[in-house]
């Protein structure tokens, strides 16, 4: 069974957001730089996510990715979930990511 956790994730400008943001996968997600905690794909966890200026935002979803050993940076992909919560968080990401998701610019992922 699926372990919950909760990962605590300050995004201080839209660079790091556009370095963090996971559009190609169903519902969008997050990777989460993390080196203090071990996740197994599929574990479902709440993102508490600093954006900018805004308020704090929970966001619900599941391990997608964990980045391997040697990668340039630890942690996590995290795809959102199917729920409210989740999608208004991916419309305020994207709206904040506008005129940049076009980019051919490298991200922590791809």
């Amino acid at each position: 069974m699926a372990q919950k956790g909760i990962l605590s994730y300050n995004i201080k400008d839209k660079q790091e957001l556009y370095n963090s943001y996971m559009p190609f996968l169903s519902n969008g997600g997050l990777f989460v730089p993390s080196s203090r905690k071990q996740f197994q794909l599929g574990d479902e966890v709440l993102i508490l996510l600093g954006l900018m200026d805004d308020d704090r935002i929970a966001i619900p979803g599941k391990v997608a990715w964990v980045a391997p050993p040697g990668a340039g940076i630890s942690g996590v992909g995290v795809q959102f979930s199917d729920s409210g919560e989740a999608r208004q968080a991916q419309g305020i990401i994207v709206s904040h990511l506008a005129g940049m998701l076009d980019s051919d610019k490298p991200t922590y992922t791809i």
